[in-house]
């Protein structure tokens, strides 16, 4: 596959994945909008109760097994990573793991409290739970003593 890094000017449109979302960011940090390219659907995330979980006005961000991430995450009103489930199963393992790892790149650029749904060492290897872990370690964060919170490098 061939990969271009682009900068964009003035609007912010453009296609990803191998099933043609199209993609609208209103910020350079936040996708907004998707639509699927042959349905011409469009799923606005600012739609969804309480507006997108990625875009919660929070220093929290929630990782862990589905489901336990989402429920802890609207209940502390916490941010974390949401593609609506019918996009994500159009998305190839590589583009799933790039879209997650784009998002815990963002979470570390804005500084977020790193909380766990489930202790880091019940992550199935593999997983995507335990992908997030092991990338974060790589980046300089730690496990806490207790299993439920990523702490960022020299704490």
């Amino acid at each position: 596959h061939r990969v271009y890094n682009l900068t964009v000017q003035g609007e912010h449109l453009y296609r990803v994945a191998h099933c043609g979302v199209l993609v609208h960011n209103n910020r350079c940090d936040v996708v907004s909008e998707i639509s699927l390219a042959n349905s011409g659907k469009k799923i606005d995330l600012n739609a969804a109760k309480g507006g997108a979980p990625a875009k919660r006005v929070s220093n929290q961000t929630v990782l862990g097994r589905y489901p336990d991430y989402v429920r802890l995450s609207d209940d502390l009103g916490a941010r974390r990573f949401d593609i609506p489930s019918h996009i994500w199963k159009e998305m190839a393992p590589a583009e799933q793991w790039a879209a997650n790892r784009k998002f815990l790149d963002r979470l570390v650029a804005k500084g977020d409290e790193i909380i766990l749904s489930n202790p880091a060492n019940s992550a199935r290897p593999g997983s995507f739970f335990a992908r997030e872990i092991e990338y974060l370690k790589s980046l300089g964060f730690r496990v806490s003593d207790d299993g439920l919170r990523i702490l960022p490098p020299g704490t």
